[in-house]
């Protein structure tokens, strides 16, 4: 990489907000809150549960879904499953499978984060309503796609 566009106020400037766009995301990935409910989650375990509600019912499949190892998810699993939200059952063509469902709790709570999670965005995507739209969108896309390739190239 060119040294010289590392030094310029431009990349310092870029590289000082990714800095905190990163620290705000383990922060926010860091506290558990409550959705709709009395029990507290973490963004990890309502997330999975948002995925299992889409369809992905299997751990392997999650885990390839969220590009987390099979234990990491079984973890999660274990957590809601043992606040109620969640609930096991062994699949039909082998016994060894789990196959996961979200209980009325659960989907209380997914729904709840569903709207406040679409009540956050809209509010982000308003303040940052100065750019055009287009350049909204190609903004966030083009941040998107060099993180995860940043991402999949070093793990």
């Amino acid at each position: 990489m060119d040294q010289t566009k590392n030094d310029s106020p431009e990349f310092q400037k870029f590289a000082s907000d990714l800095r905190e766009l990163l620290e705000l995301i383990s922060l926010y990935q860091g506290r558990s809150r409550y959705y709709a409910g009395n029990v507290p989650l973490f963004p990890a375990e309502v997330h999975l549960m948002c995925h299992i509600e889409e369809g992905i019912t299997g751990v392997t499949e999650l885990a390839n879904y969220e590009r987390k190892t099979k234990s990491a998810i079984s973890q999660i699993v274990t957590r809601i499953h043992k606040k109620g939200l969640v609930e096991k059952t062994p699949g039909e063509v082998s016994r060894r499978e789990i196959v996961l469902k979200l209980t009325e709790e659960g989907k209380k709570i997914t729904d709840y984060h569903k709207e406040v999670e679409k009540q956050l965005f809209t509010e982000i995507w308003e303040r940052m309503g100065s750019a055009p739209e287009q350049q909204r969108l190609e903004g966030s896309s083009l941040l998107l796609q060099a993180l995860r390739e940043s991402y999949e190239a070093r793990f």
